[in-house]
């Protein structure tokens, strides 16, 4: 009850009523003090009440806005939420039909790229020629090396270059060594390109090392060192320039000249050459 009000005026229209009808019941001139005081009282209780009726309807209708703000304000956040849920859903969308036309896209790129004619030079195997054997110091083994082009497409301005290495066996250090010395010795050296291979075609070619020195010989015959070998071809088709490596290592080069360890490093095959 204490936060009931009437509207605003509904005391001072009382006021205004026992102004106009006390007069016209109470001889002003008989009233005595007590009664002046009460009716003062009354006055005063009307108007404090009036201001107090002023107050409440000043916070009410205060309150009242503050209610309509919040529940626009709430509105405009639900509107708000809801279009943003919807421009996620559409960039959702919009991801997901990306993703599908990327997957096409690369699906379609793949497709390409495997029914597109390429050229694809590999390493077949080698012997060694028996002639140059036995190992022995100031010696150059000759090697008949075997490859073939298992691509669909005409290997252009083909080469291939071998070069015999003398180290420890499943060496890491050795072998990155080698790699090192390979790929400078590659560098610097004339290279001839003129010839082409047909698809399934096999070929071979004959390689002599260096002539092998004293130290190299004794520790191929004491098991303490091994052979390694080192190929690369490279050639042209309708893609671009590429080449392959081939690494071995034999297991036991003085009984054995086909057994052979695989190297962890340099054998890469059909790389791009960004140089040639």
């Amino acid at each position: 009850m204490w936060n009931w009000y009437p509207p605003v005026g509904f005391f001072i229209a009382i006021l205004a009523l026992l102004g106009v009808l006390v007069p016209l019941f109470r001889d002003l001139t008989k009233i005595g003090r007590r009664e002046k005081a009460a009716w003062t009282f009354v006055m005063f209780l009307l108007v404090g009440l009036e201001f107090r009726t002023l107050y409440l309807d000043r916070a009410d209708h205060d309150q009242k806005e503050a209610d309509a703000r919040a529940t626009q304000l709430k509105g405009f956040k639900e509107i708000g939420t809801g279009i943003e849920a919807a421009i996620q859903k559409s960039q959702q969308q919009f991801d997901e039909t990306m993703t599908r036309i990327g997957t096409t896209l690369k699906t379609s790129e793949e497709t390409l790229k495997n029914t597109q004619p390429i050229a694809a030079l590999e390493f077949q195997g080698m012997s060694v020629y028996a002639p140059s054997l036995p190992i022995a110091a100031g010696h150059q083994l000759e090697f008949n090396v075997s490859f073939t082009n298992i691509g669909n497409d005409t290997a252009r301005g083909y080469n291939h270059e071998t070069r015999l290495y003398v180290r420890r066996l499943d060496d890491p250090e050795a072998q990155r060594e080698i790699a090192n010395d390979f790929n400078q010795w590659w560098g610097m050296s004339q290279h001839s390109d003129s010839a082409t291979m047909r698809p399934n075609y096999p070929a071979f070619f004959s390689s002599k090392s260096l002539p092998l020195k004293e130290d190299e010989v004794s520790g191929v015959l004491n098991h303490s060192l091994t052979l390694y070998v080192l190929i690369r071809f490279t050639w042209t088709d309708r893609t671009g320039r590429w080449a392959s490596d081939e690494c071995f290592a034999f297991q036991d080069p003085t009984h054995d000249l086909v057994a052979g360890h695989p190297c962890t490093i340099f054998t890469r095959h059909r790389y791009k050459v960004t140089q040639r």
